[in-house]
């Protein structure tokens, strides 16, 4: 950063000069810091997936809802891999896979069972390279601030869960900054600021309105 703006690195596509040796091509650029928060984080109400179909808002499985309303779950997943190794999950793919009977990762009325999406994804054939160890001192912090930083500070991301009442809410935690103690957060939700530092008290305590809840879902690369 510096001042309002940004750097970003970008894709620009492969170059090389025989197939299967190529090399990825980057390009560098400066952008508003504000633009950088709208745009580099996924939203649950992007215009090409907002509207889609994922499962049903109620118990009984009468009322439809959408990843607009209900894609939270998806787009931590989505905010916290893109993060992890730049692999881009469409989150109309994930919601598919969620609803499928067989993997059966949506409950209706609850939300995104996120472990078992990200355990099942991850072992299907859509080449992410990363995963997480069921273990509970390797993906999960429950909790515990210290376990969650030196999960950050050695690569790896982590989904929370987050609650304001009864509402409840998952958002993709990708950085740790120990030089002021602040965690980078990304939240899907539009009225909430994408890529944000927030402090380990406001974190744990007041983010979202009442912080973080445990368990904390680790995501590891191989």
């Amino acid at each position: 950063n510096s001042g309002s703006y940004t750097q970003v690195m970008y894709p620009t596509g492969h170059q090389g000069r025989s197939p299967g040796l190529e090399s990825n091509a980057w390009k560098f650029a400066w952008i508003k810091t504000t633009d950088a928060r709208n745009y580099l984080v996924s939203r649950q109400k992007g215009a090409s997936w907002s509207d889609t179909f994922y499962g049903y808002s109620n118990t009984a499985g009468t009322t439809p809802t959408n990843i607009g309303k209900a894609g939270c779950g998806l787009l931590s997943i989505v905010n916290a891999v893109y993060h992890l190794n730049g692999e881009m999950i469409a989150p109309e793919t994930l919601a598919d896979f969620s609803l499928d009977p067989i993997n059966n990762c949506r409950v209706n009325g609850v939300g995104t069972d996120g472990p078992k999406l990200v355990k099942l994804f991850c072992n299907s054939n859509y080449g992410i390279t990363y995963r997480i160890k069921h273990d509970p001192d390797n993906d999960r912090a429950d909790g515990n601030p210290t376990k969650l930083k030196n999960c950050l500070q050695n690569g790896c991301v982590a989904i929370a869960g987050v609650s304001n009442g009864n509402k409840g809410h998952l958002i993709a935690i990708v950085e740790y900054n120990s030089s002021n103690n602040t965690f980078l957060i990304f939240d899907s939700d539009d009225n909430m600021p994408c890529g944000s530092w927030v402090s380990e008290y406001t974190l744990y305590n007041t983010y979202w309105g009442d912080g973080v809840g445990s368990p904390v879902l680790i995501i590891r690369n191989r």
